[in-house]
């Protein structure tokens, strides 16, 4: 049995509406439940996130098929967590020293930009979340800012800087993209899906 001070106010399993808006609602343990249509706009951000982080994992996917040179490449890359296909996009990058210089610091450039908008994904995603108070909705994102401190730093998530989050990730999947193709060639850039008719 838990105890507490006060006696449980009754739930309400619906938040109440007035004059059509959505209003927050307190719970039985005196949590503030935030109204409907913020929770909706968090959702629908955190879905623009889920869709470009997969779309930036595939670019990157077939940016190691192609700078690999082979359709074999893929099954190599299949499974990889995005910071591996980075690093090895990178190195392969450096390797190929047939390819012009600026056409290596350019999908250098735009591996960069993976690696910044897949770590804020990664704090967004994985980060432990608490109560803000930004306002407006807003959750927290805890995490240490070095193993030497005790004191973490908290990130306010908004619906709009989630958003911005996923125009991140969208702008660097389409530096990679057009870096890879301006450097090999839009049909060696889609050798990684030769397999699939196989």
């Amino acid at each position: 049995m838990i105890f507490s001070r006060c006696p449980a106010a009754p739930f309400r399993e619906r938040p109440l509406r007035l004059r059509r808006k959505t209003v927050a609602v307190e719970d039985n343990a005196g949590v503030i439940r935030e109204s409907d249509d913020v929770i909706t706009a968090r959702l629908i951000s955190l879905g623009a996130v889920m869709e470009s982080s997969a779309f930036m994992e595939y670019t990157l996917r077939n940016a190691f098929c192609s700078l690999v040179g082979s359709k074999y490449a893929a099954i190599v890359a299949g499974g990889q967590p995005v910071g591996w296909l980075i690093d090895q996009c990178r190195a392969l990058t450096e390797a190929h020293r047939d390819m012009p210089k600026q056409h290596r610091e350019a999908i250098k450039a735009a591996l960069d930009r993976c690696r910044a908008a897949n770590e804020r994904r990664n704090h967004l995603v994985h980060g432990v979340k608490t109560a803000s108070r930004a306002g407006g909705g807003a959750r927290g994102t805890v995490r240490s800012r070095n193993s030497t401190t005790r004191t973490p730093a908290v990130q306010a998530w908004t619906s709009d800087t989630i958003r911005e989050a996923a125009r991140e990730l969208l702008q660097a999947d389409l530096a990679l993209s057009g870096a890879m193709e301006n450097a090999v060639s839009p049909k060696l850039m889609i050798i990684g899906d030769a397999l699939g008719p196989e």
